[in-house]
C-alpha cells in the first residue's frame, strides 16, 4: 500500500482547493453526511474537498495531510465502491486537535438509494488518520479510541 506523504504538494494546492470547494461546502450543508463533516470540523475548516467514485483524491487528500501537518481543522471526503448502495468515508479535523472518521452507507440491507432504505452513519474518534490512493477504504483510522458510535441521519 502506497501512503501519501505530507509535504508532496505546495501549499498553492490547499489553497486552490479549498477556494474551489467553496461552493461545493454550501451544496453539501443539507445532507446529514456532508454536514456531520463540517460540523466536526467547525468553523473556518478548510474544505479539502469531496472526491466521486472513480475520481482521483490526490489533491484532496494532499489537502488534508497538510492541514494535519499544520494543525488546521479541515474535512474531506471520498465515495468508495459499495456493493448495491451508495458508501462515503470522511476525514476530520477539529479545532481542538480531535480526528475523526466518518462513514456513511446509503442502505445498510442493500438495494441503493431507495426512498425506502436504511442509511447508516458511524464516527470513530482517531488518534490519527492515513490516506491512501491504493487502498479501497481510501480513509482510516491511524488507530482508533472506544469513542464509537452509530449516529442518526436526518
Amino acid at each position: 500500500m502506497r501512503a501519501l506523504e505530507v509535504g508532496i504538494a505546495s501549499i498553492l494546492s490547499c489553497v486552490v482547493m479549498a477556494c474551489s470547494s467553496s461552493a461545493s461546502t454550501r451544496r453539501t450543508e443539507s445532507d446529514p453526511f456532508f454536514s456531520t463533516l463540517i460540523e466536526l470540523a467547525g468553523p473556518g475548516a478548510v474544505p479539502c474537498g469531496k472526491t466521486p467514485l472513480g475520481a482521483d483524491p490526490y489533491d484532496s487528500f494532499t489537502c488534508a495531510m497538510e492541514s494535519l501537518a499544520r494543525g488546521r481543522a479541515f474535512w474531506v471526503a471520498v465515495q468508495i465502491q459499495g456493493v448495491d448502495s451508495a458508501l462515503w468515508r470522511g476525514g476530520v479535523r477539529s479545532p481542538t486537535g480531535a480526528t475523526w472518521l466518518v462513514t456513511f452507507d446509503s442502505d445498510i440491507h442493500g438495494g441503493g438509494e431507495r426512498a425506502d432504505g436504511e442509511p447508516s452513519m458511524t464516527r470513530t474518534l482517531c488518534l490519527g488518520l492515513q490516506f491512501s490512493l491504493e487502498d479501497e477504504q481510501r480513509i482510516s483510522c491511524h488507530d482508533f479510541t472506544s469513542k464509537t458510535g452509530n449516529l442518526p441521519v436526518r
